[in-house]
This record gives structure tokens, C-alpha cells and sequence, in this order.
């Protein structure tokens, strides 16, 4: 009898010490870890996690750990995602972070202004904390999946940096830029100034991208969007060569022959008349809100300055010379690195020449010293 009481004496003394100490691993705040995240991923069950868990752990061994997640996890609902870790964190709240998808690691991922939706599909593809369920589908049918009515998909998704978790699909942020490119133009249609030429705001939306493909200072944008409708008011074509590099499929900064301004495509507006068809690019805020308040001086050209921005002209005799005077500066520019390139060339060689002929005598001066010459 006496040897039974001992034995439950000693059972109930062991089932205390091992609730104590799973309590006290369970709760404890000075678990320290080895990574700054855990990633939990789909379709995991609680021995993964409890594994994963016990393996980041440095404070506690790790088949204890791992009982312990086991012992108290047994309820919780488990969802996949990258979490959190830092010293201080118990395991206790890293399980209730897990079951209740809080303490997430946020990555960003950042759409270009100017970029084309080409771009947006090489920067989402690209990014490896993304599924890719959907991006590599054709253009066409990620068209349908978001429900929009448009042909092309250029333009039609806002440039901003989007915030994501681990595993989300690259799908998800497209809708999100999508959205919020419907957000941000609907708001700037709304406030759009009285008289503009525009049917819809699809129109002002690609006048938008051939301002963001012309210029990056903000003070020139709403000049140019006035350059733009004045010389659409006057049925002049456009001439903005980013439009023909478009339509052959080139970057928008490419360097253009001049052959390539006759081909006939349906973006060429040094062929057609009007604007093209979609916008060529992922206009930003500034350009779309310049579009909708364009800034009239009876400006019909800009050429570039060669120092970043541009000079404006109301005729063409006047532009002409900002034409000349910019490919003046061009030429002395150019001439200026070809001279400076070749002085460096010619700079290099007598350097070269003076080490050899500098390691020719060394190298006499110590056979001299040794007797040999």
C-alpha cells in the first residue's frame, strides 16, 4: 500500500513539473531566436510548424519545444504566411500570431511611372516572396480574370509601392493597382477643367502616358499636356517618339532611326492623325493630373535642353533655333567626352610607357647589384 502512494505521489509530482514546464517554455519571454521570420506554408500541420518552431528556437532544447507546441497547439487553426520573430517573442504568442494571421512580414513591391504593364509582369514574376498563379498567363486572359472590357492593358494600372505577405499571388496586386488606378482617375475626371477635348477620360488617360513618357520635371506637365491638345486642336500630328518606339516594341527611350519614323503602325504619330489607340505606358499622378489641367501659352513644340527639362515654342521658326541651339550643346558635349576619353587613352599609354621604362631600369639596377650585368 505504502509502495502505490509513492508511485502516485511520484506520478502527480512528475505531472506537475511537466505542466510547470511547459508552462513556463509555453509563456516564457526570454526565448531568444536564430532567424527574424517563420515562414508557416500552405498546407502545413501542426507537427511542421512545431518542428519549424522548435528548429529557430536557440534557448530551449528542441525536442521540448517541440512538445510543447504540440501539447498546447492541439485547438489551433493554422494559416500560412511569414511571421514575425524577435527576442522576447514567446512561443505562446507566436502560436496565437499563426492562428490569427497577425505579426506578418509585410514585403513591398514597387510599380514604376512610365514603366509598361510588359514591366509590371517581369517586376511581379520576378519577385520570389509572390505565387505566381495567374502572371504568366496571356495578356488576354488576365484581362478577363479582372473584368476589364479593354483590349491592351497598358495604363490601366496605377505605379505605386504595394504591400504584400509572403505567398500572396502576384494576381492580387495587379487587382489592387487596377482598382486604384480606376480610383485615382475617377477623381481626377471629376475635376477635370471645363472645355477639354476629351470624349472620355480613356482619352485623357493616354495623353497622360505620352506626358509621362516626355517629361519627368512636374512643372513641364501641364505645358505639355497644353502642347498636346493644341496641336490635336489643330489637327497636327503629334511627332512624340516615344509613341513610335511603342508600336515597335522597343523601350520608350530607345534611339530612333529615322526610317522607323515613317513605318506605319497604329501608335506612329508621325503617321497618324490624333492620339493612339491605349496609352503606352503607367502614367503616375502628376501626368493624369496635369492631363486633366493642361496649362495653354500657345505652345506647339518643346525640344529638350540637354540639361533635363525643355524649351517651349509657339512657331516653328522658333523652335528651329531651340533645335539648333540643343544640338549645339549636344555636339559640345559629345566632343567634350570623346576628348576627355581620349586624353585618359593617351594618359594611360604614357603612364605605361613611364612603368615599363621604370621597371626596365629597376630591374637592370638590381642584376647590377648582384654582379650579374
Amino acid at each position: 500500500m505504502r509502495s502505490i502512494k509513492i508511485l502516485i505521489a511520484v506520478f502527480f509530482a512528475s505531472a506537475l513539473f511537466f505542466s510547470s514546464c511547459v508552462w513556463f517554455v509555453w509563456y516564457s519571454s526570454g526565448i531568444s531566436w536564430q532567424k527574424t521570420s517563420l515562414v508557416v506554408h500552405k498546407g502545413w500541420g501542426l507537427s511542421d510548424v512545431s518542428r519549424s518552431i522548435s528548429n529557430s528556437n536557440t534557448s530551449y532544447p528542441k525536442w521540448l519545444v517541440k512538445s510543447v507546441v504540440h501539447f498546447m497547439g492541439k485547438s489551433v487553426s493554422l494559416h500560412y504566411g511569414e511571421y514575425r520573430l524577435y527576442d522576447g517573442l514567446s512561443i505562446a504568442d507566436l502560436v496565437y500570431n499563426i492562428e490569427h494571421k497577425q505579426g506578418l512580414v509585410m514585403h513591398k513591391v514597387a510599380f514604376i511611372e512610365g514603366k509598361t504593364f510588359s514591366d509590371i509582369k517581369k517586376t511581379l514574376s520576378s519577385n520570389p516572396y509572390l505565387s505566381h498563379n495567374f502572371i504568366n498567363k496571356s495578356n488576354d486572359e488576365l484581362l478577363s480574370f479582372l473584368n476589364i472590357t479593354k483590349k491592351n492593358p497598358e495604363g490601366l494600372f496605377f505605379p505605386d509601392t504595394y504591400k504584400f505577405a509572403w505567398g500572396s499571388d502576384s494576381f492580387d496586386i495587379l487587382q489592387q493597382s487596377h482598382l486604384k488606378m480606376q480610383k485615382v482617375l475617377q477623381q481626377e475626371w471629376q475635376s477635370r477643367d471645363d472645355g477639354l477635348m476629351y470624349s472620355d477620360s480613356y482619352q485623357a488617360l493616354i495623353v497622360a502616358s505620352l506626358i509621362e513618357a516626355e517629361t519627368s520635371v512636374d512643372a513641364e506637365r501641364p505645358l505639355i499636356a497644353g502642347v498636346i491638345l493644341h496641336r490635336l486642336n489643330k489637327g497636327m500630328r503629334l511627332q512624340i517618339d516615344p509613341t513610335v518606339a511603342y508600336g515597335l516594341n522597343q523601350r520608350l527611350s530607345s534611339s530612333l532611326k529615322y526610317s522607323d519614323l515613317k513605318k506605319d503602325t497604329p501608335y506612329n504619330t508621325y503617321v497618324i492623325h490624333g492620339l493612339p489607340p491605349t496609352p503606352i505606358n503607367m502614367p503616375g499622378l502628376s501626368s493624369i493630373h496635369a492631363a486633366m489641367h493642361p496649362v495653354f501659352k500657345g505652345y506647339l513644340f518643346y525640344v529638350a535642353t540637354g540639361s533635363g527639362g525643355h524649351n517651349f515654342s509657339a512657331t516653328f521658326d522658333d523652335h528651329k533655333k531651340e533645335v539648333s541651339k540643343y544640338r549645339a550643346k549636344k555636339h559640345k558635349i559629345e566632343s567634350t567626352k570623346i576628348k576627355e576619353t581620349l586624353l585618359e587613352t593617351k594618359m594611360e599609354k604614357i603612364l605605361n610607357v613611364m612603368l615599363d621604362t621604370m621597371s626596365s631600369r629597376l630591374y637592370v639596377h638590381l642584376w647590377q647589384k648582384v654582379g650579374y650585368v
